[in-house]
């Protein structure tokens, strides 16, 4: 009885080992960081490590992916990993980055077979199919809309044997540098002198651009072409643009746009600049956000400690809300609870204690 025990024991121990030799432990789900994007520098190999990177026989490729890209625009693409030897089993991660290293854009997808998490589009439960060839469809990218970076995507992919196991399993990985805007603005400046407004740019490269169009404003949000610059169309050296606005309005303060348009008809809108042409008095610099909704945040600037008069008007001339507003000296940001407005347009009136006033505009959504 005593032999038998001893045996029993034995056996069982050499089928717990013979079982974590077979099987690893494996993801559905792929972890995050492995798309060889820096910071990282972690590839899919990190885990399925037989076979040294990029083994001669397979590729992964993106497809679809921007050479240059237009701020806020979506583009379609896919991807396709290829393996000389039939696999089973496939899978991907892919990340946007800027010059910084942090990720920019954003991934999405209709494809069942693919998620999103930190920033990279990556395959959600790796796709069972026999071949030498598989590719993940109906992947978009958005570009960015607040920066003018240089984007690089990092993207890697397994050629997997299906075993269960990560053994045995080809990973290929790839990138694509350096996207750039058609246009790389570099800085966009103004500065008052003289009664004039002195506007400046530089741009890093230039492709396929046609002009510059500059345009101002008075509040902020309706703007006006004021002059058209051309551009030198195609450039990967530093160039810069100048222009003088001498033609001002009697305002207390203009707002400057740069509006890019390429050959192709295509466009892009820079930063915005307030420029403040006195500083003297007091104004509304900025009203957000925009269309409004539960609170309203609206910057003023005042030249000496004052209180102020703030009213929110309707299109039929009467006052819905009437706060009064202390001002320090300097720029001032005010909080309005807008909660009780009903949707539509209104004035924002601001009156000083000598009677002076400036008025904005606001939509409640």
């Amino acid at each position: 009885m005593k032999k038998n025990l001893i045996v029993f024991s034995i056996a069982t121990f050499v089928t717990l080992l013979s079982f974590e030799t077979k099987s690893p432990k494996s993801y559905d789900v792929p972890p995050s960081g492995y798309s060889g994007a820096p910071t990282q520098s972690r590839t899919c190999r990190n885990c399925h490590s037989s076979y040294a990177l990029n083994t001669a026989g397979g590729s992964i490729a993106a497809i679809g992916l921007p050479t240059t890209y237009v701020p806020g625009q979506a583009y379609n693409f896919k991807i396709v990993i290829t393996n000389a030897v039939s696999r089973g089993v496939w899978g991907f991660e892919i990340k946007a980055v800027d010059m910084s290293n942090a990720a920019v854009g954003t991934f999405s997808s209709t494809n069942p077979n693919t998620t999103v998490g930190s920033g990279e589009l990556k395959h959600n439960l790796a796709v069972a199919s026999t071949g030498t060839t598989y590719t993940y469809d109906n992947l978009k990218w958005t570009a960015p809309t607040g920066t003018m970076s240089p984007v690089s995507f990092y993207f890697t992919g397994v050629a997997g044997d299906n075993d269960g196991s990560e053994f045995s399993d080809y990973v290929y990985s790839n990138t694509l540098l350096n996207v750039t805007l058609p246009v790389t603005l570099a800085e966009f400046t103004a500065v008052t002198r003289n009664n004039a407004v002195f506007l400046r740019w530089n741009t890093y490269t230039e492709i396929n651009s046609k002009q510059f169009e500059i345009e101002r404003s008075i509040d902020g949000d309706n703007f006006e072409n004021i002059k058209t610059v051309a551009s030198v169309a195609n450039s990967s050296t530093v160039r810069q643009y100048d222009y003088v606005d001498q033609n001002l309005p009697k305002q207390p303060q203009l707002y400057y746009r740069l509006k890019q348009v390429d050959i192709d008809g295509k466009y892009w809108y820079s930063k915005i600049l307030l420029v403040r042409l006195s500083d003297k008095g007091f104004s509304i610099d900025n009203v957000y956000p925009k269309p409004a909704s539960r609170v309203t945040h609206v910057a003023i600037y005042s030249d000496k400690i004052t209180k102020a008069a703030l009213s929110i008007i309707d299109m039929n001339g009467k006052v819905v809300i009437q706060e009064s507003v202390s001002l320090n000296k300097g720029n001032n940001l005010v909080d309005v609870n807008c909660m009780r407005l009903a949707k539509g347009a209104y004035v924002l009136k601001l009156q000083n204690e000598t009677g002076e006033s400036v008025i904005d505009k606001l939509i409640k959504q």
